[in-house]
């Protein structure tokens, strides 16, 4: 039970996550004004992702959680910086 509750907050946090950066990139809002909620989902995802390892005695949760962190974190600076380069 208590896996669950946890892989459904690991998803809501992802969603919000999501959210945040689509609309940071469609310049809805200001980043550096979200900057705690920015922080708030990745460790959030993060300290969800490891909790699930541990439970489960599974590296695959903790391996998918870094991945997506890394792979958000990496589109949203591409996408940053040639958003960036458009208006220069």
């Amino acid at each position: 039970m208590k896996n669950s509750v946890a892989l459904i907050v690991l998803v809501a946090l992802i969603m919000l996550d999501m959210f945040l950066t689509i609309s940071n990139v469609h310049a809805v809002f200001d980043a550096k004004q979200h900057l705690p909620l920015f922080i708030i989902s990745r460790v959030g995802i993060l300290a969800v992702g490891i909790y699930i390892m541990r439970a489960q005695k599974n590296w695959l949760f903790l391996m998918a959680t870094v991945g997506y962190l890394l792979f958000s974190f990496a589109a949203l600076s591409i996408l940053h910086f040639s958003y960036m380069s458009e208006n220069i």
